[in-house]
């Protein structure tokens, strides 16, 4: 509704001074040289003609044409039309997801769908304004509904994508300023080095779902080299000007390979280093990208987390366990390393086609080699499987138009953790069915070793018993005895199997 308010409001502003013009006579004032050159230029960006004045004869003509306002008003929003854009995607999502155990009829499923809206607005070529909002709704979310870890659910959500104003400082500089998406890194599955975004990019979706972030950005552009500076304040959660974060980024090309160079740093977070270099020979595009992060509060578990069967008692076991908790260590001193390796070949088949082969390393120092500690990455809300583990390998293959079937495009995943041999693979194909209108069909798929891309949790009932609670608060959990009972709802098991279907229709 607000979306709907602003362009009516917008239109109606631009309407109302021109019917006032027309009813009134008024004519433009030129108070200098300059400010006449600007009207002239503005009359040509909007199609009309670049004249300063009208004279009486033909504002009469105007007004005696036998054209009503509402004609009149209609022929001024089309000649306005090439810098007012308003439009959007729907996305329909309906999806089962089967799981490793019980009966076919329990198979969950979801409808996780979602229209974006936007107004895009460029009055003259050096301004823009861009709206951009999200209306997410979900018909399989029962009231009151919460995840596997307690977090509640909602069937219908609204949120605000994007707000921005873009423009030019003496044609030289260019400002964005507001709520914009943004995205570093050269690598396709892993972004370490993508500092400014609130969370990592899920490769497993068709999708890029992530909001904007507020933002004040600079961009100078070099275009003899081909190279881009750029100056940003991170505004996120900045009540006051200490909470203003600030990055620099320097984008340098040679030929064809480019490198980039990135700072990012804040109050009370970690200071955030990064290269990341593309570069093509031959067939093959390779990219790399390096993460430094100094000052992390990101704590590092150290031992085992296990349950051990509470002692009986005349020898009588009561079929409690009690846990044992791993010891906490600072990174907060050391520069934490995330490295990320990988190449495309390109592959030219059928006549004027390319198949796409891709691989990535991921070097991941924040993450564990050990999957048991995956439960208090879980129960601290810290755990997100494409970066929980040390060592990852992901492949793919991507067909974009293969033969003759111009509107398809195939393309696969598959990513394992090399630490705990757990697998994730998944299929996407999507054709273009009408003009405006796609069908996707995918699966995914869990298997190998229980852990990161094949979660399986199986937690014993807990007792209050012997729990330490300052281990539990340095941990970041809840220091009291409630905690046990949190810890033995921690079960939960990946769907083996998860089929599903989507349409797409660009509004």
């Amino acid at each position: 509704m607000s979306l709907g308010l602003l362009v009516v409001a917008l239109w109606v502003a631009q309407s109302e001074a021109d019917r006032e013009a027309e009813l009134f006579g008024a004519e433009p004032t030129t108070t200098s040289t300059a400010a006449a050159q600007e009207t002239r230029d503005e009359a040509a960006l909007f199609g009309s003609e670049t004249s300063t004045g009208a004279t009486e004869a033909q504002r009469d003509e105007a007004s005696l044409d036998g054209r009503s306002s509402m004609g009149r008003l209609s022929d001024a929003v089309e000649a306005n039309d090439d810098f007012l854009d308003l439009g959007g995607e729907l996305w329909l999502f309906g999806q089962a997801a089967f799981a490793r155990e019980g009966d076919l009829q329990d198979t969950a499923v979801s409808s996780p769908s979602f229209m974006d809206l936007y107004l895009d607005v460029r009055p003259t070529d050096r301004l823009r304004a861009y709206a951009r909002g999200r209306l997410s709704y979900d018909f399989t979310v029962a009231s009151g509904a919460v995840d596997f870890l307690g977090r509640p659910q909602s069937e219908t959500n609204a949120a605000l994508d994007q707000l921005w104003i873009k423009f030019d400082l003496f044609q030289t500089v260019f400002v964005t300023a507001g709520k914009q998406r943004i995205r570093w890194g050269s690598s396709r599955i892993w972004n370490p080095t993508d500092f400014l975004n609130l969370s990592f990019r899920d490769p497993f979706n068709f999708l890029d779902l992530r909001l904007g972030v507020p933002l004040l950005k600079l961009h100078l552009p070099v275009e003899a080299l081909g190279w881009n500076f750029y100056a940003i304040a991170a505004l996120e959660d900045a009540a006051n000007f200490k909470g203003v974060g600030g990055a620099l980024r320097a984008e340098l090309t040679y030929e064809t390979a480019e490198l980039s160079l990135s700072a990012l740093a804040k109050k009370d977070a970690p200071l955030q280093l990064a290269v990341d270099l593309s570069a093509g020979v031959w067939l093959i595009d390779f990219r790399a990208e390096l993460a430094l992060t100094h000052h992390s509060r990101i704590p590092r578990y150290v031992g085992r987390f296990d349950f051990v069967p509470e002692p009986s008692t005349n020898g009588v076991t009561s079929g409690l366990y009690q846990v044992l908790l791993p010891d906490v260590a600072s990174r907060y001193d050391d520069w934490e390393p995330q490295l990320v390796l990988g190449f495309d070949l390109n592959l030219p088949i059928f006549e004027n086609d390319t198949l796409i082969l891709g691989a990535e390393y991921f070097y991941n120092r924040f993450g564990y080699v050990d999957s048991n500690l995956y439960p208090i990455l879980l129960a601290t809300s810290n755990f997100n499987p494409l970066y929980a583990s040390r060592h990852y390998l992901g492949i793919s293959a991507v067909a974009i138009g293969p033969g003759d079937y111009n509107d398809t495009t195939i393309v696969a995943f598959a990513a394992t953790s090399l630490s705990d041999q757990s697998w994730f693979g998944r299929l996407q194909y999507s054709v273009r069915v009408l003009t405006y209108l796609d069908l996707g069909l995918f699966g995914s798929v869990s298997f190998g070793q229980d852990g990161a891309l094949n979660v399986a949790l199986s937690v014993p009932p807990v007792t209050p018993n012997g729990l330490d609670l300052d281990r539990l608060a340095a941990l970041g959990l809840p220091a009291d005895p409630s905690t046990a009972g949190a810890l033995s709802a921690l079960n939960f098991a990946a769907p083996r199997l998860v089929l599903g279907a989507t349409l797409n229709l660009r509004l």
